[in-house]
């Protein structure tokens, strides 16, 4: 029986369409069973949540990344323009 529920938690956490209340309803289900089927079942959900926010974290580094590298190149753009837009100072007076 152990297994059942550990296996359905699983399928439950890999399911993008897997909600909070099924996780709810999952842990009731297993805390009916004791500390034995109750501590894994917390563990898979902190580990998922876990795995969640470094997606999130990854995500977000790499669009802040894309932002600057976008932000330095039109920096450059601009200087470049504008070093073209100025004239040469002569030496002859």
């Amino acid at each position: 029986m152990n297994s059942h529920h550990s296996g359905n938690f699983t399928l439950l956490n890999s399911d993008p369409g897997w909600t909070i209340f099924a996780g709810i309803k999952l842990l009731a289900v297993a805390a009916r069973g004791g500390m034995e089927t109750l501590r894994p079942a917390l563990q898979r959900v902190y580990m998922t949540r876990a795995s969640a926010y470094k997606d999130a974290l990854k995500s977000f580094i790499a669009g802040y990344q894309e932002g600057i590298q976008q932000v330095m190149e039109k920096k450059e753009d601009a200087k470049t323009q504008e070093e073209g837009d100025i004239p040469k100072n002569s030496t002859s007076h």
